[in-house]
């Protein structure tokens, strides 16, 4: 997947291993919209399987983007591998920044 946007890795935990807390995840997942929007075919596939206006992306309220990306990602382990790759960071560190912002379904 070609990209035309600047991503800038979510810090990673130093030490042992820890879980990011909510507010490093929900960074973590603008950058995945970032990364989905680069690419028209997964944001075409993303608007679809969110069920999302399209329109409406821009004045969407920030929570219910947020759990639509995490739900998004969280269906898809290529696209946390693939991201997870990218950054540079460990694709448990992705899935587990989208299940924190994920309600339990």
């Amino acid at each position: 997947m070609a990209s035309i946007v600047n991503f800038r890795p979510v810090p990673k935990p130093t030490g042992t291993r820890r879980a990011l807390d909510r507010s490093q995840a929900e960074a973590m997942a603008i950058e995945v919209l970032g990364y989905v929007a680069s690419d028209d075919d997964t944001l075409a596939a993303f608007i679809h399987a969110a069920g999302f206006n399209p329109k409406d992306l821009r004045k969407m309220p920030r929570r219910q983007l947020l759990v639509g990306v995490a739900d998004f990602l969280l269906g898809s382990d290529d696209l946390i591998g693939e991201y997870a790759d990218r950054m540079g960071i460990d694709a448990e560190m992705v899935a587990g920044a989208a299940r924190l912002i994920s309600p339990p379904h």
